[in-house]
């Protein structure tokens, strides 16, 4: 023992004094790895040399022999200079341990013959059976190492990389160490000891570096590769105390915060960043800690409340999302968007004219993205994929159930202008970050979305009866805030106030499906509906989305296939955005040319679940969710991208991949066998949407229908789907209740009846402008007001009616197929109720348009750039007449001559104009053989319908109005002005809100206390319902449902609607109050008579208290908590019914109090008056509703002097409309007259 202190001893010395005196020569010597034995019995080899130099500390003195270090056997270990112990035990220089070492046959160590040196580079100095006792003093250990790691020691190396580097030498030596391995592990301990207490002094960001320097240092060492996994574990494994925990979090967070947007444009930097993650995230308690992290951050949300904003600015993982070229559109609200990426373009000399040298940067940017995203996926598997009995993987789900939610926000935009609103930019999350959620999803869900056949056979068999719909209600963030179910179920205002509840363990294919589902809502849709191209970041990797909103319609499919009561209940709780989401992706996939991605999906599964629901309305109520699915059709079958060789009369050509897309969506069999009649069915259906916001969804009913007619027109050329339309129609003709087609040809017919008329009274209006224009003296004496008015009337007045009138002639060529080219199978279900006299009365009322003076005298300049031909529209109606008539010679002159606005005289006038016709043989040819149609229905109208009243006596009343005709009306209607009444009876009830009504969710208690109340306010206080003569409002509720709703409006004094009884049907959907009634006129002749531009012909009312008009502000949409029933139908009687309705039509506030707005008013007027005492007037007497007997009849009879005193002012108001005109408002008025005598 004594010879091995000594040796101790000496070998101190001299790590003291020789390795600083050692020469130049002989350290060359030394690194050329000299092998040679010593002279001493031991078998033991020197280890070879370090593959360094000296540090630097070095000198050329000449070496000292132990024996001359005489001071050395007085000196105590403590007063030794230890810093050069540990320098030669953990070896200075950077090389190590050489690989070639073996290990030694004694743990002595044996002095070199020449200097008695050990070999520089090993830990063997302290390696004796002597030095254990001495090694495991921590104290000297630590003061060792805190020597070494002096700032002059440390050669510009950070502290923490020297012990990194220590620590990995010493992992080297345990395999050689012997029986001196516990004196390795005790240094090793020390200096991961050290690491630990350095990383735990820190104190967060200070003034140079963030999140610490310690923290920094630590980060580049791993990023020069100098940390390695042994040292990372091992300094985890000194980790066990709530401080050193909270530091692990601060190096984790510190990780992410490195990534910076500027490192897209430097990849080799990003690279070193992403691998310092992947280093630090590799051992299994790191791990746990992100997912600890991802938890808490959820937890504090969903308890606090804070804003989207803040989740994401709290989110460790959103650094990695932010790696992202997409512009930061918060800064839109200034007007200035910017982009990480944008100095990368900017910067490339003569952009944007190098095209090439731009495309490459897109390519090389990328990469980078996709690789952060793909860093994050695997991240975050490795937390999933812990073996910790689900915990980890629980938490993650949380987090991104809980970022999806963050994104609601960001759908309050809707798809249309609002997404670029205040709330969408500034309460949602980033673009960024929710693209980077989605695709996280996505990458979860890769490996069981239908890739190819294989992978749609799997899916079929394992994962779609995983996922049962009553996940939506079910999970630990219920979100029912984002409206209402596709079949219908109430939601709730806000999704943040849905209380979250411990989770039901699901499948994890499940909780991926679901959470991407409504990533796909929160994250993707709405940046694709703000950006009109996403090509930079998206092209490729749309793959995926592609993928699974197939595997979804596959689903839906699937649920939509199940018994009747299993199906709705399932569809009651899948929100609408699922279909929405998925229509709007894979309709911009096509749009943007990558209709190749859907050339691996099964498109016959994909039609089969886009025409089941189509279908179902039961099951898919909303008409704006069916738009969609239209939209995605449109796209496949009608796709943007044909393109015209040859000028714009060469033919059209598609990309291949189009073309192919085409092809399959046309041989599958649901294209071919239900197609047509599921877009006649939608078309039919459009007239009532619950819910709809105009300002918020992208949905007009005319452009739906034009967009339905379009496809149609296409499909019906081929003939398979040609088949399902004469089947639709052989129904039809078969019975009265051939619903399809009877719906579809009724809604055509009704959007003729508005569009052509609606065209030409704004033609009519154009032309007005038109002439004060050229009258230059009149124009100048106008004050510059007036004709800064007309100068912003007319040309948008101009497009307007070019979009309309090419919905209108779209519409006619519908007809002319259905009518004349698709065979008598077709036409004979014309010739059925009701579709005969509807037809009738569409070619009456539309002749008599065009042929009426104010259509003659209209000379447009340039007529054909609004699509406008007068005599190719009357030819349309002809043609439908002739071809009608030759089904049914004698029914349908019959049907016209019925038609109360037959007039033989305009009928005359068309066969006329078609006679006359220069340019258009077929309409000469046609003329002859209307003019004998017309011969038929002269026996039936002798007078062409225009038997004129006597305006003079005949029209008094005997008596005369009491004194107090009004306290008598008011003593009598009271008590009839709220009642409750059978709303089955017939003609009691709008058929369509009836069957809403059937459904059992619709009647909810919280609906029917609030309609309650709202009924029980109706009869006193400041929401007490009007009732005077001028103007009074009478309600019926059901008796068994309070949801069902008619009310009596009558027309409010000096109006063209005055003392008219006009009646709407209301129905509050499941969701009310939290969306508006539903709201329809019935007053309409049948679908004859439009009351005015925001109640038109099909019952349809214009309101932005019911969504479906656009509100200035927000105050004039519905409000949950303040609108009312009472507030709407006062908005009725006061917004609707007014003295002038022209000016309600968007565009022409700008001609009132001008000379050509008055002209038109006057004219609008005319109209109006004509409608009210025809349907308002005579018809309610006639007819009256039920429930509304006694209220008409009394109201009439009060009222009769009054009536008739207005019925003559009208008379006398509009004599200069024409003789067609006055002889039907005589012949109305008249009738009129006769039963109000009936009621004296």
């Amino acid at each position: 023992m004594e010879e091995d202190d000594e040796f101790l001893q000496q070998a101190i010395a001299l790590s003291l004094q020789e390795w600083r005196t050692a020469s130049a020569e002989d350290n060359q010597a030394q690194q050329e790895g000299s092998d040679r034995q010593e002279p001493s019995t031991s078998a033991s080899r020197k280890r070879p040399l370090d593959t360094e130099g000296a540090d630097e500390g070095s000198s050329d003195h000449s070496r000292a022999h132990p024996s001359e270090v005489s001071s050395l056997e007085q000196t105590t270990m403590e007063d030794l200079d230890l810093q050069e112990a540990l320098n030669l035990s953990l070896g200075q220089a950077q090389g190590g341990t050489s690989a070639a070492a073996k290990p030694q046959d004694s743990p002595r160590w044996v002095c070199s013959t020449r200097h008695k040196t050990p070999p520089r580079g090993t830990i063997a100095v302290f390696l004796s059976p002597a030095a254990e006792g001495f090694l495991q003093s921590n104290g000297v250990v630590d003061m060792a190492i805190r020597q070494r790691l002096q700032p002059q020691n440390l050669q510009r190396s950070s502290a923490i990389a020297v012990l990194a580097q220590c620590h990995a030498r010493a992992c080297a030596c345990l395999q050689s160490c012997g029986s001196l391995r516990a004196a390795v592990e005790q240094w090793q301990a020390g200096i991961v000891r050290r690491g630990m207490d350095i990383l735990l002094q820190e104190e967060g960001d200070d003034l140079y570096f963030e999140g610490g320097q310690a923290t920094r240092q630590l980060l580049d060492a791993m990023g020069a590769q100098q940390v390695q996994k042994p040292f990372l574990q091992a300094l985890l494994a000194a980790s066990s105390g709530e401080q050193q925990q909270q530091a692990w979090e601060g190096i984790l967070s510190a990780a992410f915060l490195d990534l910076q947007p500027a490192d897209l444009g430097e990849p080799w930097r990003l690279d070193t960043k992403l691998s310092v993650l992947d280093i630090l995230l590799q051992p299994q308690l790191l791990q746990k800690a992100l997912g600890a992290m991802l938890l808490r951050q959820t937890m504090t949300w969903v308890s606090t409340g804070e804003s989207s904003i803040k989740f994401e600015a709290d989110c460790v993982l959103a650094p990695l999302f932010a790696m992202s070229a997409f512009p930061n559109m918060r800064l839109a609200l200034m007007r200035k968007i910017e982009s990480p990426a944008a100095a990368i373009f900017t910067s490339l000399r003569g952009y944007p004219d190098r095209r090439g040298e731009v495309e490459t940067q897109v390519q090389a940017l990328r990469h980078p993205m996709q690789r952060c995203q793909l860093a994050c996926h695997q991240l975050c598997e490795r937390v999933v994929r812990l073996k910790d009995q689900g915990a980890s993987r629980e938490n993650v789900l949380c987090w991104l159930s809980a970022a999806v939610t963050a994104g609601n926000p960001r759908t309050k935009g809707g798809e249309g202008k609002g997404v670029l609103g205040m709330v969408p930019l500034t309460q949602g999350t980033s673009d960024q970050f929710a693209l980077g959620t989605a695709a996280l999803c996505l990458r979860f869900c890769r490996p069981f979305l239908p890739h190819d056949a294989a992978a749609v056979q799997k899916v079929d068999a394992q994962h779609l009866a995983r996922l049962d719909t009553t996940y939506y209600t079910s999970q630990w963030l219920p979100d029912r805030a984002l409206g209402a179910t596709l079949a219908g179920r109430e939601g709730v205002a806000d999704a943040q106030q849905a209380p979250a509840r411990e989770r039901a363990p699901q499948h994890f294919v499940t909780d991926c499906f679901f959470i991407t589902q409504k990533a796909m809502h929160t994250c993707l849709l709405p940046a694709v509906y703000r950006f009109s191209e996403l090509a930079t970041m998206l092209q490729r990797s749309s793959a995926d989305v592609v993928h699974f909103m197939v595997l979804e319609a596959m689903w839906l499919h699937g649920l939509a296939q199940q018994p009747a009561d299993k199906a709705l209940a399932a569809f009651r709780e899948i929100p609408e955005y699922v279909v929405r989401d998925l229509t709007s992706w894979l309709s911009w996939v096509v749009r943007t040319g990558q209709a190749d991605l859907l050339g691996g999906v099964p498109i016959g599964r994909l039609m089969a679940a886009l025409t089941t629901l189509l279908q179902s309305p039961h099951l898919v109520r909303n008409a704006v969710v069916q738009s969609s699915i239209v939209e995605l059709l449109s796209a496949m079958l009608m796709p943007l991208n044909r393109r015209s060789s040859g000028g714009m009369l060469g033919p059209t050509h598609m990309r291949p991949g189009e073309a192919a897309l085409l092809a399959a969506v046309l041989g599958t069999g649901a294209a071919q066998e239900s197609l047509v009649p599921a877009l006649m069915r939608v078309y039919a259906g459009a007239d009532h949407v619950a819910g709809l916001d105009v300002d918020r969804d992208r949905f007009d009913k005319f452009t739906f229908r034009s967009m339905i007619d379009g496809l149609l027109e296409m499909l019906w050329k081929d003939e398979g789907c040609r088949r399902s339309l004469t089947r639709a129609a052989a129904a039809a003709a078969a019975s009265n209740e051939g619903e399809v087609f009877t719906g579809y040809v009724s809604a055509v017919l009704n959007s003729l009846l508005y569009l052509l008329p609606d065209c030409l009274h704004r033609l009519d209006g154009i032309f007005r402008v038109e002439q004060a224009r050229a009258d230059e003296k009149g124009w100048q004496a106008l004050s510059k007001q007036e004709r800064d008015k007309m100068d912003a009337y007319y040309p948008n007045e101009q497009r307007t009616t070019t979009g309309f009138m090419r919905m209108a002639c779209q519409g006619l060529r519908m007809i002319d197929v259905l009518a004349g080219d698709l065979g008598d199978t077709i036409r004979g279900a014309f010739l059925k109720p009701p579709l005969l006299e509807l037809s009738a009365h569409a070619i009456v009322a539309i002749v008599n348009t065009l042929m009426s003076p104010q259509a003659a005298n209209l000379a447009v300049k340039s007529p054909d750039r609004y699509g406008y031909d007068a005599e190719g529209v009357l030819l349309h109606m002809v043609r439908l007449c002739l071809n009608l008539a030759a089904a049914q010679p004698q029914a349908f002159p019959q049907a016209l001559a019925a038609d109360p606005d037959f007039s033989r005289a305009f009928m005359d006038a068309a066969v006329q104009r078609l006679a006359g016709s220069e340019r258009n043989t077929e309409a000469r040819h046609c003329a002859p053989r209307f003019e004998d149609v017309l011969r038929q229905v002269a026996p039936s109208q002798p007078n062409g319908g225009a038997a004129v009243a006597d305006t003079g006596p005949d029209l008094q009343l005997s008596g005369t109005e009491p004194s107090d005709i009004e306290q008598q009306y008011v003593q009598l209607m009271t008590p009839q002005q709220i009642a409750d009444f059978d709303s089955s009876l017939q003609g009691a009830y709008n058929r369509h809100y009836a069957h809403m009504a059937t459904e059992a969710a619709g009647d909810t208690s919280a609906k029917m206390k609030r309609l309650a109340r709202e009924v029980r306010d109706l009869q006193r206080g400041k929401n007490q319902l009007p009732l005077q003569p001028a103007a009074s409002i009478f309600l019926r509720h059901d008796a068994d449902r309070m949801d069902k709703m008619r009310v009596c409006v009558t027309g409010p004094e000096d109006t063209p609607y005055a003392f008219g009884c006009f009646m709407f049907d209301l129905f509050m959907p499941q969701q009310y109050p939290q969306i508006p009634p539903l709201m329809v006129l019935e007053t309409t002749g049948g679908g004859r008579a439009r009351m005015g531009p925001n109640v038109y012909a099909d019952g349809k009312v214009c309101l932005s208290l019911l969504g479906t008009f656009h509100g200035d502000s927000e105050s004039a949409k519905w409000n949950s908590q303040y609108s009312s029933i009472f507030q709407l139908v006062m908005s009725v009687q006061t917004q609707l019914l007014t003295p002038d309705p022209y000016f309600n039509e968007p565009n022409t506030e700008q001609l009132r109090g001008l000379k050509v707005g008055a002209e038109s008013d006057h004219q609008y007027n005319a109209g109006v008056v004509l409608a009210t005492v025809r349907y308002a007037m005579v018809d309610a007497l006639r007819n009256p509703r039920p429930g509304f007997e006694q209220v008409v009849t009394a109201h009439f009879r009060l009222l009769r002097h009054r009536i008739m005193q207005q019925c003559r002012k009208w008379l006398e108001a509009f004599v200069g409309e024409g003789e067609a005109y006055m002889a039907g408002l005589s012949r109305a008025v008249t009738e009129l007259h006769a039963l109000l005598i009936k009621l004296e």
